[in-house]
């Protein structure tokens, strides 16, 4: 993932180059930064002309990939020099958000043999009116049958791209137990969560049953509950 081009391009910067056409296309290439980035692209490499991921979000007016940059800890100097006339960068104002206290996503856990895992790739979460919420997160937890949370719970970082109706995220949820491990009755829970100025608070929640037989790679819509 840190390979680089004859221009000393990492693939972290062809996408952080690519126009933003439409909100479909956004999402692709956020999709591929945070992959790349969990993976283990660095986020601050430049290019034979001395320009990182971020300087070239910037000059593209790519202000939702740059916004995912600086909260990967990018490093924001020159940057803002770059920006075309003209472009409203006071969305990036959120992105400087301090997830340090956050319960970090966790990789892939080690796979036992004969045994069925499950991943979640958190895409759009539709709501109404979110700019309206501060800070707002998601949570992960894995109950078992009779209630009790049987893992780590997990928290994604603050909202990757805010839009009028809706939130996306493009984070994934790695459950680590073994699905024949649960039990009859788990479940997997997502809550979305809002920073308060004394603690976080869940606004509305959604769940899915963690049955062997219901696993498969479909894309599934889930109604958040209150």
């Amino acid at each position: 993932v840190n390979m680089t081009n004859l221009r000393g391009h990492t693939p972290l910067h062809l996408a952080a180059q690519a126009t933003n056409d439409d909100d479909d296309n956004c999402f692709r290439r956020c999709s591929v930064a945070l992959w790349l980035i969990e993976y283990g692209c660095a986020v601050d490499t430049p290019d034979a002309d001395g320009m990182t991921a971020l300087h070239c979000a910037m000059a593209d007016g790519n202000l939702d990939l740059a916004g995912i940059l600086l909260k990967k800890g990018a490093n924001a100097q020159g940057a803002l020099d770059l920006v075309p006339d003209g472009v409203d960068i006071s969305c990036l104002a959120l992105a400087h958000v301090n997830e340090a206290d956050r319960l970090a996503l966790l990789s892939g856990p080690h796979l036992v043999a004969d045994s069925t895992y499950a991943s979640f790739f958190i895409e759009t979460l539709g709501i109404e009116s979110p700019k309206t919420l501060c800070s707002p997160f998601l949570r992960f937890s894995v109950y078992d049958g009779h209630g009790n949370v049987v893992e780590k719970v997990q928290e994604s970082g603050d909202v990757t791209v805010t839009r009028e109706t809706f939130f996306w995220w493009g984070v994934t949820w790695n459950i680590q137990t073994p699905l024949e491990n649960l039990g009859r009755g788990a479940m997997a829970v997502c809550e979305l969560m809002e920073n308060t100025s004394r603690t976080a608070v869940c606004r509305s929640w959604a769940w899915f049953p963690l049955d062997v037989g219901l696993v498969n790679t479909r894309s599934m819509n889930l109604e958040m509950l209150r």
